[in-house]
């Protein structure tokens, strides 16, 4: 029974991989002074091409499946929607976050004091309030949003987030 679904893991990796690939090779937008930094185009058509498959599914399956079914469907795809990818801006004021569903988070430059990458490559920008503002490895260009940030908030380097912990300061 298993063995017939063997290719989906795989599968699924390759995908991913494709994702973070389009990414780092695709660039940010400018407009009027802004840098726009989105999720790579292929995960947005992706996440945008699962939210209406599944949309008309619940509508076409309306009176056809029984409540918990449809309730279940409705619920996932609520949460498809709220999971859509963050938009990232960065101007003269600071780096920006927008969601659809969220009102939008701003970081001065004054404000940063550090800028932090794990292994799997997301960035957090950190304020000196505790506000973080999160950049996936899925979002376009990511080493010029690395290089911006450090520019634009005089910070010395990224902090590696995986690196053992110690109390020397540097």
């Amino acid at each position: 029974m298993t063995g017939s679904i063997w290719w989906i893991g795989p599968t699924v990796i390759v995908l991913l991989r494709m994702l973070v690939a389009e990414a780092r090779s695709s660039n940010a937008k400018r407009a009027e002074g802004v840098l726009i930094f989105q999720m790579a185009l292929f995960a947005r058509l992706l996440a945008g091409f699962v939210i209406g498959a599944l949309f008309v599914t619940l509508i076409n399956r309306i009176s056809r499946e029984e409540t918990w079914v449809s309730v279940s469907g409705t619920v996932l795809l609520i949460l498809f929607c709220l999971s859509w990818p963050t938009t990232l801006t960065i101007d003269a004021t600071g780096v920006t976050r927008y969601l659809w569903w969220k009102p939008k988070k701003t970081i001065p430059w004054g404000a940063v004091v550090d800028l932090q990458k794990n292994a799997g490559g997301d960035w957090k920008v950190c304020s000196s309030d505790g506000t973080t503002i999160d950049f996936s490895r899925f979002h376009a260009d990511p080493l010029r949003f690395e290089m911006e940030i450090l520019k634009r908030a005089n910070l010395r380097a990224t902090t590696n987030m995986n690196a053992p912990t110690t109390l020397l300061r540097s």
